[in-house]
C-alpha cells in the first residue's frame, strides 16, 4: 500500500515496513504509527488516559508500526487486539499527520507519520488486553497511569469540548465527522448486541 506525506503530497514510502525508505528533499520518515477511529453503535471508541499530575485526556487505540507488521493495517489490527482485546472490520485510511521528531547530523528532518484509519469495532473483550501497558510490572503500570475504555458520541461538539489528542485529530473530526462515518458504509449504526466489554452511552470508562 503506497502512503503519502500529508503536508505536501509527496510519496513517503511503502506501508509494508515500519518507516518506509523513500524520502522527500530534506526529510526522512523514521517512524510510522497506526491509529484507529473505531465506531460502534453510533459512538467512537477511545482510551481515557489518566496519568500522575496530569488532567485526564483521550486517545485513539493504536501504536507504532513494527518491523514485523506486514502493513499499516496489520499494525492497527495488532494494536487493537493488544490494547482493547478487539477485532475490527475493514479499515479505511482517512487522515495522515506528520510530526518532526528531530534533525539528523547532516540537517535532515526526521519525521513520524500517524496513519488514522476508520473501521467498525466488531468484538471487544477488555479482559483480553495483552499490551505491555497491562502486563508489565506494577510499578511500571503505575508510572504509565490508567488506560480506561471510553466512548464519545458522534457529535462534532464533543471534540471541541474534550481533550482528544492529538489536537489536530480533534479539529479534523470536528470538521469532517460525517465524511469519516460514511467511510464505514451503511452499517455504522449497527443494532447487533454489544461486544463483551462495550457499552452504549458515553464517554465513560468500563470498570
Amino acid at each position: 500500500m503506497t502512503e503519502r506525506h500529508d503536508n505536501n503530497g509527496n510519496s513517503s514510502g511503502d506501508g509494508g515496513d515500519a518507516a518506509g525508505a523513500a524520502r522527500v528533499a530534506g526529510e526522512v520518515i523514521v517512524r510510522r504509527s497506526a491509529r484507529g477511529l473505531l465506531l460502534h453503535k453510533g459512538e467512537l471508541v477511545l482510551i481515557r488516559r489518566t496519568r500522575p499530575e496530569r488532567p485526564p485526556y483521550f486517545v485513539t487505540p493504536g501504536g507504532k508500526v513494527e518491523g514485523t507488521d506486514s502493513s499499516v493495517e496489520a499494525a492497527l489490527r495488532r494494536e487493537v487486539r493488544e490494547e482493547i482485546g478487539g477485532t475490527i472490520g475493514d479499515p479505511v485510511q482517512v487522515l495522515l499527520l506528520t510530526d518532526q521528531i528531530g534533525i539528523s547530523d547532516d540537517g535532515v528532518r526526521l519525521v513520524g507519520v500517524q496513519h488514522f484509519l476508520v473501521a467498525q469495532l466488531l468484538e471487544c473483550d477488555w479482559s483480553a488486553r495483552s499490551g505491555p501497558e497491562f502486563t508489565g510490572l506494577p510499578r511500571d503500570r503505575a508510572a504509565r497511569g490508567a488506560y480506561d475504555l471510553a466512548f464519545a458520541p458522534l457529535q462534532s461538539g464533543w471534540f471541541a469540548a474534550n481533550d482528544l489528542k492529538p489536537p489536530e485529530l480533534a479539529a479534523y473530526l470536528t470538521a469532517n465527522l460525517s465524511a469519516v462515518i460514511a467511510e464505514t458504509g451503511p452499517h455504522h449504526a449497527s443494532t447487533s448486541p454489544a461486544p463483551h466489554g462495550v457499552g452504549h452511552s458515553g464517554p465513560r470508562p468500563v470498570v
